[in-house]
């Protein structure tokens, strides 16, 4: 009988003890990141099926936050690099989007960010789809593909206030 009381608290003990490890190891050795705050995005388009668009490079300015894993936020395209020459997007002409994503935690390598942004922009709305890699609190890069002209191509997101 002492066997079994001693077995079973060491059993509940144990499941305590490796519940606070899990606890511990996910909010304090391998925290999510928070990407609420201020960014700068830019893509570089690779890939596309119109040759004007090909190493086009795009500045949007960003407001992200976050809800758990759920990400929102706004976009405004400030800046275009492209074959025709540089752009830059004043104010009222900044064109405006809207945002939707969520991050994947990942508990052995570096956290995933995936991002919809829908922009009114060439003339129609159109979607982006961003698929990041958090390199630390303050820089993702990744993957672009967008509708306009099946663009593909490289993207990075910066904090605009470093911490």
């Amino acid at each position: 009988m002492t066997n079994f009381i001693t077995s079973t608290f060491a059993t509940i003990a144990g499941g305590i003890g490796l519940t606070f490890l899990f606890f511990i190891t996910k909010e304090k050795i391998f925290p999510k990141i928070d990407v609420s705050d201020h960014w700068e995005l830019t893509t570089k388009t690779h890939k596309t099926e119109r040759n004007p668009y090909k190493n086009m490079v795009i500045k949007y300015d960003l407001i992200l936050w976050q809800e758990n894993n759920v990400i929102r936020g706004v976009s405004e395209k400030y800046y275009e690099l492209s074959q025709q020459g540089s752009k830059t997007y004043y104010e009222k002409n900044r064109k405006r989007g809207k945002i939707h994503g969520y991050i994947e935690k990942k508990y052995f390598s570096k956290d995933n960010i995936v991002l919809n942004m829908c922009l009114a922009d060439f003339g129609r709305e159109s979607d982006y789809l961003f698929k990041l890699k958090a390199i630390n609190k303050n820089l993702a890069q990744g993957d672009f593909y967008s509708m306009v002209a099946q663009q593909y191509g490289h993207v990075e997101l910066v904090r605009r206030n470093k911490r």
